[in-house]
This record gives structure tokens, C-alpha cells and sequence, in this order.
């Protein structure tokens, strides 16, 4: 290697190398390594970089398992937001909010809508639509809101569409 590339490497090889003190509840394990106290697990590791074996930091079990909850919570979060940002884009007339099955009448219409809502991972696969039909005031939108508002149709709808994203 000319001196550049060894520099170089030799840079990489030292921001890698892991020449610490055990923290917190870590300890030395027998092979010279540090360890998790909680888990056990290594929380260092021998690679070969360049041709030298080298102590490099990783994270143990435990700690990998705190990163991917963290990260599942955050991608939570995010996906919470989109499906915020696209219900308050998709509902102008805020007073539809409050069309729900649970403050609507008993009747046959409501109980056909909330059947729907039920079945409505059956009823798409099967490529079945509800058509809604009446004269004015009949309550046409009330149920329409009401299937929106339940949650189980929008919702699915609205992970198809952030996933599509």
C-alpha cells in the first residue's frame, strides 16, 4: 500500500477499534471482551480489518432489542402521522367526525352499515361495494360517515395508501 492508502486504512482500522472500559452494569467476559450485565451478550467483538485483528463496540442482544423497539415506535409514530395529516386533509366539514355507529339510531340501515364494517376485509377481497340510495335527508352521509369513523374500513384503507407511499 502506498502511504496515503495506509493512512487511510490506518484512520478506518482506529475509529473502529474499540479500546474502552466496561460502563454501567458491562463487564470483562474471559476472552478479554466486554460484556453486557444484563443479558450476557457481547457488547465488543474481534473483526480482521486490513489483515489485524481488531476489538470493535456492538450491541448486545438486549441493546439490539431497545434500538428495534425504538425504531418500531418511531416508525408507529410516523405512520400515526401520515394517517393524521391524510384524515384532516380528507374530512373538510369537521362535524362529520361525530357521525359514529354509536350515537346513531337502531335501525335496519345502521345495522347493514356496521355488518359492513365488520366484514369489510371479506367484503373488499370479494370486490363488494355498499351503494347508499334515498331521497334527501334519508341519511345517506350519516351512515357514509359513520363507516368512515369506525376506524376499520378507513384505517385499512388509509395503511394501504402510506404503504403505496
Amino acid at each position: 500500500m502506498n502511504d496515503s492508502a495506509s493512512q487511510i486504512a490506518k484512520t478506518i482500522m482506529n475509529r473502529f477499534t474499540a479500546e474502552r472500559q466496561p460502563e454501567g452494569n458491562e463487564y470483562i467476559g474471559e476472552d478479554g471482551l466486554i460484556y453486557c450485565g444484563k443479558c450476557h451478550t457481547k457488547a465488543q467483538t474481534r473483526v480482521e480489518m486490513f489483515g489485524v485483528q481488531r476489538v470493535v463496540n456492538c450491541m448486545c442482544k438486549c441493546r439490539c432489542e431497545e434500538e428495534a423497539e425504538r425504531k418500531r415506535r418511531e416508525e408507529e409514530q410516523e405512520r400515526l402521522e401520515r394517517i393524521r395529516r391524510l384524515k384532516s386533509s380528507g374530512i373538510q366539514e369537521k362535524h362529520l367526525l361525530e357521525w359514529r355507529f354509536d350515537v346513531a339510531d337502531d335501525n335496519k340501515d345502521i345495522r347493514m352499515a356496521k355488518k359492513y364494517v365488520e366484514n369489510w376485509s371479506k367484503a373488499k377481497a370479494d370486490n363488494l361495494g355498499l351503494l347508499l340510495w334515498g331521497d334527501v335527508g334519508t341519511g345517506k352521509s350519516f351512515i357514509a360517515a359513520c363507516i368512515a369513523n369506525s376506524g376499520n374500513v378507513i384505517w385499512q384503507i388509509v395503511m394501504e395508501l402510506t404503504q403505496s407511499m
